[in-house]
């Protein structure tokens, strides 16, 4: 059984699908350029670097497969909605690649019990889908 699910990237108007016995690969070059806890402090006090986000999100997606630079990454946090739209988007689903399934579900359960939050039998499948046709797909 795997612990992992199949994740689809999106990038430039093309998919890219990390296999699920080869997403801790991803989470290891994740954590090459930032960690599970350094991503939550980056979340916590709100002051993300676009160069640190994008130079992950640039091997992250060069992992799965796909010819894109640093630069373009860069240029895409800057397309389709705000910024820090952007920005929250990409930090949560790099969170949500490094996050097992089972944990992500037992999260979402524990906030449904509080109250804070609407029980899902299933976490959403992470994208990096870009909303603008040039830069981002």
């Amino acid at each position: 059984m795997a612990i992992f699910e199949d994740m689809k990237l999106g990038w430039n108007g093309a998919d890219y699908v990390i296999p699920a016995d080869r997403v801790l690969g991803a989470v290891a070059v994740i954590e090459e350029h930032m960690t599970f806890p350094e991503m939550m402090e980056l979340v916590r006090h709100g002051k993300p670097s676009l160069v640190g986000l994008s130079r992950t999100w640039g091997a992250v997606l060069r992992y799965a497969g796909a010819e894109v630079t640093d630069d373009e990454v860069y240029v895409g946090m800057f397309t389709g909605p705000t910024v820090s739209q952007r920005v929250i988007e990409a930090v949560n689903t790099l969170l949500l690649i490094m996050m097992p399934p089972t944990a992500i579900a037992a999260a979402n359960a524990e906030r449904a019990a509080s109250g804070n939050l609407p029980a899902a039998s299933k976490p959403s499948k992470p994208s990096t889908r870009r909303r603008s046709a040039s830069a981002a797909g």
